[in-house]
């Protein structure tokens, strides 16, 4: 925050969010970072000043240090202030449903023992899509952040009437969005908010990788890790993550004296590097754009005749294909919001992913695969094809390749590692 105080202007640090793998509350501050003294004439600069550490000036160049001002006193104390810190309570949705500090209150018990509990700072009990319930809220703090782990903006519409968050500005009285949703769906209005399902769904930010959820997606999703695939977290909401902590103990990341080769890790962290699965999950998971892989054998899409037709919700359906080979159908697997660029070769049929995503991958299950049109050729294993379309489906949705581009690419990113010797270039048939 910057206030003005007499001849200074002021920069004060007044709070911290405090993060596990997500956020999980906030510590309060009060610490006075910058002091500016203002000068009315424009041709001098103003003179700037570190509170109680030193003494610089600020001009176009970055601050330099010119001197200290105060030297630490011994022997230091270090002394631990509560009820500074707030954290938050969520539920499977991400709703902030009661808030405690670190303070504890002593607390006489039923039993006339003396014990503690917890400060209470807030609660909230929801309607769907957001609105406090009167009577069921009680708040004896300023905490900022509500339904759908999202920020109350107070001052628009009153107390929890009002939310904001990367991609919306969101009454929860009116259920209503207050801008278009920059990720339409189709089947839904783009004012809409958690796909009219606030207790199934949540929409926190809305980028990142998932699965539906099914055994054989996850397990998909897992073997495209290969020898990492421990490494490899989907959690209850079917969110796809990577925890590199688990790897540190990997012989690969030690030198022949056991020490620990923290830059060989940092790369292979950044990059995936060793690992083209743990690499493209890196890449997919982390990516602003929004990705779902499944395993159905029915999922929805959106489609068109010819560039200028409108899109149309439409079911790709193979349950009625057992025992055949779908060759002829397998490209439908693949959806993404940029354009394969050979529709030609396909009765000008353009195909989008559904739901809101920009990318979709699906294989279905209870499939078989091999590199030979009759079935009788080298067997391809799943991994394989699920390596090949996810890294297919990235370069045409975060590069905006088309399909040819994408797909060589994919083939030679694949190499020769799930043992497949004509990456890319397989048939699937059902098991009958």
């Amino acid at each position: 925050q910057e206030k003005r105080n007499g001849p200074y202007l002021e920069t004060w640090l007044r709070e911290v969010p405090i993060y596990g793998s997500e956020r999980i509350g906030i510590c309060r501050r009060n610490i006075l970072t910058w002091k500016r003294l203002l000068n009315n004439d424009p041709t001098e600069p103003d003179t700037a000043i570190s509170p109680g550490t030193a003494r610089a000036y600020q001009q176009e160049e970055p601050l330099v240090i010119l001197e200290t001002l105060e030297e630490p006193k011994l022997p230091v104390v270090f002394t631990r202030v509560t009820g500074t810190k707030d954290y938050e309570l969520t539920d499977h949705l991400g709703n902030v449903r009661v808030v405690i500090s670190d303070h504890k209150e002593a607390s006489i018990m039923a039993d006339s023992a003396f014990g503690f509990r917890a400060d209470i700072r807030q609660m909230n009990s929801y309607y769907p899509f957001g609105m406090a319930m009167p009577g069921r809220t009680m708040n004896n703090g300023d905490y900022r952040y509500g339904y759908n782990t999202q920020e109350k903006v107070d001052e628009v519409a009153g107390s929890g009437n009002h939310y904001t968050a990367k991609f919306w500005e969101y009454s929860p009285r009116v259920v209503q969005r207050w801008n278009l949703d920059p990720k339409p769906n189709l089947s839904i209005s783009p004012y809409a908010v958690n796909g009219g399902n606030p207790v199934w769904h949540s929409d926190q930010l809305g980028d990142t990788l998932r699965t539906n959820g099914s055994e054989q997606a996850n397990r998909d999703i897992k073997s495209v890790a290969g020898k990492y695939a421990g490494a490899v977290g989907i959690s209850a909401d079917n969110q796809v993550s990577i925890n590199f902590d688990l790897l540190k103990g990997d012989a690969r990341f030690y030198n022949k004296k056991g020490e620990f080769k923290e830059k060989k890790f940092s790369n292979f962290k950044a990059r995936g590097l060793n690992s083209a699965g743990i690499g493209l999950l890196t890449d997919l998971a982390g990516d602003d754009l929004n990705y779902l892989y499944t395993s159905n054998l029915k999922y929805d899409v959106e489609y068109k005749v010819g560039q200028s037709g409108n899109w149309t919700l439409g079911t790709i359906d193979n349950t009625s294909k057992a025992g055949q080979t779908v060759k002829d159908f397998s490209w439908f697997d693949n959806l993404s919001t940029t354009e394969r660029g050979d529709e030609s070769k396909y009765q000008n049929y353009y195909f989008r992913p559904s739901n809101g995503y920009d990318g979709h991958v699906n294989v279905a299950p209870g499939t078989y695969y091999s590199n030979s049109g009759s079935g009788s050729g080298i067997a391809v294993i799943r991994a394989s094809v699920v390596f090949h379309e996810l890294k297919e489906n990235y370069y045409r949705t975060h590069h905006k390749l088309p399909y040819e581009k994408s797909h060589s690419k994919a083939i030679s990113d694949e190499g020769p590692r799930y043992n497949n010797p004509t990456p890319g270039g397989f048939y699937q048939f059902k098991y009958k």
